[in-house]
């Protein structure tokens, strides 16, 4: 998304904030890069003054479901995933390929968390759009809102009639579980019934969600999404893109 290309002008208004002058884009053409004073707030808070590039660090695990689904998942539970709408999604995770390092720094030398957005110098502010967000990963931005139950880690019974006793004596009374831990009791896993095969898909999804798009540096996931789990083929109607895109703004 672009902004007007007029730079704006604004006075310090915060408390502890520098004067205007401290924060010009010294070096630019106010007609060619827009800034605002207030924008480069703080900058020795900044990940690029604090020289601290080289520390970036991603956090999850691409490659764990897209094991799971490709090499040790039985049909049954595949054709339950693609009815929840994963599908597009999986298709861009576990390639293997390494990212683009030197990128990934220069794109965040020019984040600023304070508005969320991307300054470049030949445009100007730049952010991605709910749109862009959906076109790149194929969790759409719309839907219902999910819904959470963060007390079921208390109630057994409900834990193993949604992802089966093994997922249960996994979470042991805890809140939360290791994720790379629950495709361990159902790799080639062939469902005696359909119950069965919707309890894997459950716990492919919870997977799914605290390795790759929901996840923090834990490496753990959170049960309190259960209830959005709980008819395999709702999953899909909640709406996964904008929490996933939040998530990525935090």
């Amino acid at each position: 998304m672009r902004t007007n290309n007029k730079c704006i002008e604004v006075g310090a208004s915060h408390e502890g904030s520098r004067s205007p002058e401290d924060h010009s884009c010294k070096g630019y053409e106010r007609d060619r890069n827009p800034c605002s004073p207030l924008l480069h707030f703080d900058l020795e808070e900044h990940i690029s003054f604090k020289l601290t590039l080289k520390k970036i660090r991603g956090c999850g695990n691409n490659d764990i479901c897209a094991t799971w689904y490709n090499k040790g998942m039985h049909d049954t539970v595949k054709a339950k995933v693609k009815e929840s709408g994963f599908l597009p999604f999986l298709s861009i995770l576990g390639h293997g390929k390494k990212g683009d390092r030197p990128l990934l720094v220069a794109l965040a030398e020019r984040w600023w968390d304070t508005t969320h957005t991307f300054h470049f110098d030949e445009v100007g502010e730049m952010t991605m759009t709910p749109t862009d967000f959906a076109a790149i990963t194929g969790l759409r931005v719309s839907g219902k809102r999910l819904t959470y139950d963060l007390d079921i880690y208390r109630n057994k019974n409900k834990v193993v009639k949604l992802f089966g006793k093994p997922i249960a004596d996994l979470l042991a009374g805890e809140r939360r579980v290791p994720y790379e831990s629950l495709c361990t009791p159902y790799w080639k896993k062939n469902p005696k019934d359909d119950k069965e095969a919707d309890q894997i898909a459950r716990a492919f999804i919870l997977c799914l969600i605290g390795s790759s798009f929901l996840n923090d540096k834990s490496q753990y996931v959170s049960m309190h999404y259960a209830p959005c789990l709980e008819i395999v083929s709702d999953i899909g109607k909640y709406d996964w893109g904008g929490v996933a895109l939040a998530c990525l703004y935090r």
